[in-house]
């Protein structure tokens, strides 16, 4: 009944004449092109697009057209209207109107065509459905990435109209906004795909994901996806989602949300014996941890190496001779009290390359693998 009397409601102007936009040309599949509304046809409520190329178009469908700022919704719910590529049909073939009637959980949607016809399994990115404005994004508690970290001609993989699964690409343009354009292997394009729904070379999905973390939701399980916040991290593995709309959702199943894939940095030594940025900053993490007492004298002595061993389950020395053996080794030189600096803990990681797993036991790494944020007053205390 609802699909039925979607297909004969006549859709009302929300469109103002002169107002620019993109539409898809005669609906071929992927052809936007710029242009503006040029009237609006009360009988059945269809536009006239006057493009910028100057091709006139009468009786273009609201659901082809696109107004700045409008997306398409990734996900599509049951009984939703639509046009799709009809299976089979000619590259150029326009669009047929329908309605989705499932979604089958890999990605792809079962329609029925207005002429009767079905199709089973059509691919998300060949399905349109009416672009709207997103609701006001609210501040996330996690900063957001300020400056693009992808370029034109990077090789990315991106969820294609927010959908679950990841196609292989390429970045064709960086936009001001922070969004990017994306041509596909499979000649597909897409434009203004956020930061959030691709992934690049490097890049690895976070496993666990913290409070504060940007996302995309499946709002009470649907097939349709929201964008919000972790609000919080509960002990059974779901959890709670901060919708920007201003809705609440509890014990939501990490199945269901979508966060940003993340590069992990290299936490290894270069053949010159230097780490990363990221690293170095690691490792004179770990050293200040250890390192707060009073006697210490920012350096390191037998005391602080041994409270460092304890903390990683790792027996400790017994004497100051063995503990000036282990410099030796390191090749870092004692001071008159016999302590060592930062060099030591560095040199120490060049040659054992743990640096990862030590940040793992100690606390210090983030569950999207990058160094977690400093806590205040951060020391062992010894």
């Amino acid at each position: 009944a609802e699909a039925t009397e979607a297909r004969s409601t006549v859709h009302e102007q929300d469109l103002a004449v002169g107002l620019l936009v993109i539409a898809r040309f005669k609906g071929q599949h992927l052809a936007w092109c710029p242009g503006k509304v040029g009237a609006f046809d009360t009988a059945n409520g269809t536009y006239r697009i006057d493009y910028d190329d100057g091709d006139v178009e009468e009786g273009v469908a609201r659901i082809r057209i696109k107004t700045p700022g409008q997306a398409e919704k990734g996900l599509i719910e049951a009984n939703t209207r639509c046009e799709a590529c009809v299976p089979g049909s000619k590259p150029q073939a326009p669009t047929v109107p329908g309605v989705v009637t499932s979604a089958n959980g890999d990605g792809t949607y079962s329609v029925r065509f207005d002429d009767g016809a079905v199709a089973m399994d059509i691919e998300r990115k060949k399905i349109y459905v009416l672009s709207v404005t997103p609701p006001p994004r609210k501040t996330s508690i996690m900063p957001q990435q300020s400056k693009p970290d992808l370029a034109v001609g990077d090789a990315v993989a991106a969820r294609f109209g927010g959908g679950p699964d990841f196609y292989f690409g390429e970045i064709t343009a960086v936009l001001d906004d922070g969004t990017y354009n994306i041509s596909y292997a499979d000649g597909d394009h897409e434009e203004g795909v956020k930061r959030l729904r691709i992934k690049g070379k490097e890049d690895q999905m976070p496993t666990v994901l913290v409070e504060g973390m940007r996302c995309e939701a499946r709002h009470g399980g649907s097939m349709r996806a929201f964008d919000g916040v972790i609000s919080k991290v509960n002990s059974d593995g779901t959890y709670d989602v901060g919708y920007d709309d201003g809705d609440k959702e509890t014990g939501v199943a990490r199945e269901l949300i979508y966060v940003q894939a993340v590069a992990e940095p290299s936490w290894s030594a270069e053949s010159d014996g230097s780490f990363s940025p990221e690293a170095t900053e690691a490792i004179h993490r770990i050293f200040a941890t250890f390192n707060a007492s009073a006697s210490s004298e920012g350096k390191w002595g037998m005391a602080e190496f041994n409270a460092f061993q304890e903390a990683l389950a790792e027996d400790p020395m017994q004497t100051e001779e063995e503990f000036s053996g282990v410099c030796g080794s390191l090749e870092v030189k004692q001071d008159a009290s016999g302590r060592v600096g930062a060099e030591a803990l560095v040199a120490l990681y060049a040659q054992t390359d743990g640096l990862r797993e030590d940040l793992r036991v100690l606390g210090l790494l983030g569950p999207d693998g990058r160094l977690a944020p400093a806590r205040k007053a951060e020391g062992a205390g010894v």
